[in-house]
């Protein structure tokens, strides 16, 4: 496939948040006296549905004996955190990548996320990542992944056909809804499952997200920093 534009999910793909958002999941559960670890997060990604890290808190915490809590309740809790830990998070692929990118599909790059607005805007900003994204799709947009919703607002703001665009996320959500919606999907490893694979810890294929993102659909799975996007993103003829 020769893909006219790009569509990023920002958290695993972007953004390594194993510090930030993931941190946040386990700290908020432990102040409602819910221990879980960063593999019971992977384990509730690969089901699905898991899009939105404050609903699936919230659930954590419902179904390992921490109480009832509001949804408002465990968000403050979870914001609170999050805007100290957010300036942990770094920047995946080099920012020369991103740019060739940019250019090679003349423009179109879109953001879809299910961050709120203001912190999608502010790693984009904090990063200097503005001029090569041509469009953004957050939490407050419409419906999170895996609904189609997302990836075909990306697509319609970009000004192309879904299945002209490529996807690509870390989770099945994201694969989920770029299928749904007539994109195609691709899926990313993150780095710290990357990192295993390399040292030869586990095999790719073991990997349960790489298992949900494969069974969800996607066409490819490529290492971290999108230097896989470059096969299917051919220079612009002269």
């Amino acid at each position: 496939m020769t893909a006219k534009g790009i569509l990023l999910d920002m958290d695993g793909v972007l953004a390594e948040v194993k510090l930030s958002y993931r941190r946040c999941i386990i700290e908020t559960a432990a102040s409602y006296g819910v221990n879980i670890t960063g593999e019971d997060v992977v384990v509730e990604k690969k089901k699905g549905n898991s899009n939105n890290d404050w609903v699936l808190t919230r659930k954590m915490v419902q179904e390992r004996g921490g109480g009832d809590p509001t949804l408002e309740e465990v968000t403050n809790r979870f914001e609170a955190l999050y805007q100290k830990l957010c300036l942990l998070e770094t920047l995946i692929p080099e920012v020369g990548l991103l740019e060739e990118l940019y250019h090679r599909v003349q423009g179109k790059v879109a953001i879809v996320t299910g961050r709120p607005r203001k912190d999608c805007m502010a790693f984009l900003k904090r990063f200097d990542l503005e001029k090569y994204v041509s469009a953004v799709v957050c939490m407050e947009d419409g419906p999170p992944k895996p609904n189609p919703f997302p990836v075909a607002e990306g697509c319609r703001k970009l000004g192309l056909e879904p299945g002209n665009c490529l996807m690509i996320g870390d989770t099945p959500d994201d694969i989920i809804s770029a299928v749904s919606a007539g994109a195609v999907g691709v899926g990313i490893l993150l780095p710290d499952d990357h990192a295993k694979v390399t040292l030869g810890l586990v095999q790719m294929s073991d990997l349960p997200m790489v298992q949900g993102m494969k069974a969800a659909g996607c066409i490819s799975i490529i290492p971290p920093g999108l230097t896989g996007l470059l096969n299917f993103v051919p220079r612009p003829k002269m």
